[in-house]
């Protein structure tokens, strides 16, 4: 799989037990790669927004990518969970919520993030997955023309 690529776009939480005032952080880790993404302040009840953009290099696409969230000031782990990369298997841009869970009590809701993932394992099935879809819409747009 040389030049695969995994982006993970964060996009928000919803329902993440975190102290009023204190800043969470995304770790997300695969193929021991590891980023952690930018504090995300949580105020007055507010779900957190990141839109945050964050690209792995995949080898072998056999591991799934690995959430955490935790409180940036104190590390404490709040909620993990993990996206399978065999549901991004056919190269198109999914919008996924994540359903986290408590750490050490497995099962136990501990909210959900959204994120936008991408997972370019072939590009060339990927360009020729988009040139068929043009000519296609091409196709479409002369007919509807006559």
């Amino acid at each position: 799989m040389l030049n695969s690529i995994l982006t993970a776009r964060i996009i928000e939480g919803r329902g993440i037990r975190a102290s009023n005032n204190s800043s969470i952080v995304i770790n997300l880790q695969i193929e021991g790669q590891t980023a952690n993404s930018e504090p995300v302040l949580v105020q007055n009840g507010v779900d957190p927004v990141w839109k945050e953009v964050i690209s792995f290099d995949i080898a072998t696409g056999r591991e799934n990518l690995f959430i955490q969230v935790a409180d940036a000031d104190t590390g404490r782990l709040l909620a993990q969970g993990e996206v399978y990369l065999e549901i991004l298997r056919d190269q198109y841009k999914h919008d996924e919520w994540v359903q986290l869970e408590t750490p050490n009590r497995k099962g136990e809701p501990a909210g959900r993030l959204l994120f936008n993932l991408h997972w370019i394992h072939s590009k060339r099935k990927f360009l020729q997955d988009i040139l068929r879809i043009q000519d296609t819409a091409l196709e479409e747009y002369s007919n509807e023309k006559q």
